[in-house]
Formats: C-alpha cells, sequence, structure tokens
C-alpha cells in the first residue's frame, strides 16, 4: 500500500460537538489543530488522487486543490474567527428579493 492509499479521514464529517459554545472567541489549539489536520489531508488526498492521470477533469481538479491550498487561510477563517459563518448562506438570503426583483423587472 503506498503513502496514497492509507486510511483517510479528511471526507469524514467532523465529530459531533467540534463547534465552541456561545460566547467563545475561539477554538482550543487542539480542536484547530484537528481542523488542520482534516484540511491538510483532504489537501494531500487530493494531489495523490490525480498525480500520475492526465485529463481535462484531473487538470480541473489539480486547480481546484492548488486554489485550496494557496486560499486556506481565507477558506478556514470561520475555525480562526468564531464569528465568521461557516457558510455565506445568509448573505445569499439577503441579496435574494433584490435580484429576484432585478430578474422581473427585464435587468433594470
Amino acid at each position: 500500500m503506498g503513502p496514497c492509499h492509507g486510511r483517510h479521514t479528511a471526507g469524514s464529517p467532523p465529530p459531533r460537538g467540534h463547534r465552541a459554545p456561545a460566547g467563545r472567541h475561539a477554538l482550543s489549539a487542539d480542536e484547530l489543530a484537528a481542523v488542520q489536520r482534516l484540511y491538510a489531508g483532504a489537501l494531500a488526498r487530493a494531489r495523490c488522487d490525480n498525480r500520475h492521470r492526465s485529463s481535462e477533469l484531473v487538470t480541473h481538479a489539480r486547480t481546484l486543490a492548488r486554489r485550496f491550498e494557496d486560499h486556506g487561510e481565507i477558506i478556514l477563517r470561520f475555525a480562526t474567527d468564531l464569528a465568521v459563518p461557516f457558510t455565506n448562506n445568509q448573505s445569499e438570503r439577503d441579496i435574494r428579493p433584490a435580484k429576484v426583483q432585478q430578474r422581473s423587472s427585464g435587468g433594470c
């Protein structure tokens, strides 16, 4: 078994209760290390799974993995600053009425 075929937990969901309780401003060092370890494991898996292949899809996968590696600090911002939400769903909900209005009025 090569280095790419070991047991990976990067794709598994985080354990229940991994979010900090209300009132905390940061994750503990252990919690943050676990998030960063899982993220690094997912990146390693992406690089490994696409190492010796060549196709347009693999090229896109490598590009995505490289971007995730380059922007890891921004992507994991929710883990270092608990005021930042995990998703941007609320932002999308906030602009939805304006976009629906824009679409129904012909784009003006």
